[in-house]
């Protein structure tokens, strides 16, 4: 019974003793991961991207301690590719001692339109270059970077010479096509370190 509902629960299911290790593993788990029956015995930070496993091994220890449910969001491997999962992890006392029982959901649609969202909210759409708001935000960093060590920059506004003559004549496709190859060659031009935005339209 207990098998029949890990299987229902979520796409990722697994049993784990106090040290992370995997106990239990859903048919469903082992379709996304492709781990097999070698799941068991291996810890759940295995499966984590390495930048999250401080964040795994800290929520098992709040599971564990406030016997809690305790969620966490972190990228898997899974079969194919990385995949963002939100996990629920929660603590009871098992014929063995204390378990933990992780309930995972797929969230990588909603973390990719939420990045979408982000990126929208300081970018210009049309060339993809960063927008006003972060344009601001950077000379922000610049001003107190130049303060801490007493070297300053440069700031310059370019501007595109007949630019209206363009759109008027040939017609707006043709000048966002202009505007996407300048802001392409500009790039190309700088430095990484350099910030290169559009503030217009």
């Amino acid at each position: 019974q207990l098998s029949s509902l890990m299987e229902i629960a979520g796409e990722l299911v697994l049993r784990l003793n106090t040290a992370g290790e995997i106990l239990h593993v859903s048919k469903r788990t082992n379709d996304v991961f492709g781990h097999g029956s070698s799941m068991v015995g291996m810890k759940l930070f295995e499966l984590v991207r390495l930048s999250d496993r401080h964040a795994i091994e800290a929520s098992l220890r709040q599971a564990i301690a406030s016997l809690e449910v305790t969620r966490v969001s972190v990228q898997m491997a899974t079969r194919a590719v990385l995949r963002w999962f939100e996990l629920q992890l929660s603590a009871y006392e098992g014929d063995d001692g204390i378990e933990v029982l992780v309930v995972g959901h797929d969230i990588s649609g909603q973390q990719a339109t939420e990045e979408r969202l982000r990126h929208m909210a300081t970018h210009d759409e049309l060339t993809g270059l960063p927008n006003r708001s972060l344009l601001a935000d950077r000379l922000r960093m610049a001003i107190a970077q130049s303060r801490r060590t007493e070297r300053g920059f440069a700031v310059v506004a370019l501007d595109l010479d007949g630019f209206k003559k363009v759109n008027d004549a040939l017609g707006h496709p043709v000048g966002d096509a202009l505007l996407r190859v300048a802001a392409v060659r500009l790039r190309e031009t700088l430095r990484d370190v350099d910030t290169l935005a559009r503030v217009g339209g």
